[in-house]
């Protein structure tokens, strides 16, 4: 039996300092959001190389997360592509980056779950993820699923939700309700059911 997880009930509840939050983080232009410890697991080289691609004037491409193991490359390439790096913020500034960003990009070789999606949804930002893993059982059918080894595959993604509103819209709304059906009161239920049946096996 899997036993899931759920995003916490604040990224539900966009923080009211939203204003000043992005006055203090200089977020001048509309932004994608990319979130998770720099390292290759999370696919953050790719996703760089993927918004090089796009050239965009209009938006930048902000990531949130501290440095983790064999991060010099993502370093690197981030500054080369003007990537901004914001490294680790408090609870509020993530839910508020959620809140704000235009999609939110998460295309991760690996997880055991995927927390980060939940997180976005909750907070109703357009989500972009992998097609591998878990990720699209945690998405299901509320975000654009791309392979995460393709950069052209990601760009693709990330063009076709930052060129159309409506579809942004759409997947805000779809995100929140696909959000909503996991809780931590559901996965207590499912803890206990378990615990009881390995209790009643002894």
């Amino acid at each position: 039996m899997v036993t899931p997880p759920a995003a916490a009930r604040r990224f539900g509840m966009p923080t009211d300092d939203e204003r000043s939050i992005r006055s203090r983080l200089r977020l001048e232009r509309p932004f994608v959001l990319g979130v998770g410890t720099l390292e290759p697991r999370k696919n953050l080289e790719r996703l760089i190389e993927a918004w090089a691609g796009m050239e965009s004037e209009e938006y930048e491409l902000v990531l949130v997360g501290s440095i983790g193991w064999d991060a010099g490359a993502i370093l690197r390439r981030a500054r080369r592509r003007r990537v901004r790096l914001l490294g680790y913020v408090n609870d509020d500034e993530l839910v508020a980056l959620y809140s704000l960003c235009e999609a939110f990009c998460y295309p991760s070789l690996y997880e055991g779950f995927g927390l980060p999606v939940l997180e976005a949804m909750a907070a109703g930002a357009p989500v972009i993820t992998s097609s591998v893993s878990s990720l699209p059982e945690v998405a299901g059918d509320a975000a654009v699923l791309v392979d995460p080894h393709d950069a052209q595959a990601i760009r693709a993604g990330l063009e076709r939700v930052l060129s159309d509103a409506r579809e942004r819209e759409r997947m805000r709304i779809a995100g929140r309700a696909r959000a909503a059906q996991f809780s931590w009161d559901e996965t207590a239920r499912l803890t206990r059911d378990v615990l009881l049946r390995i209790a009643r096996q002894v």
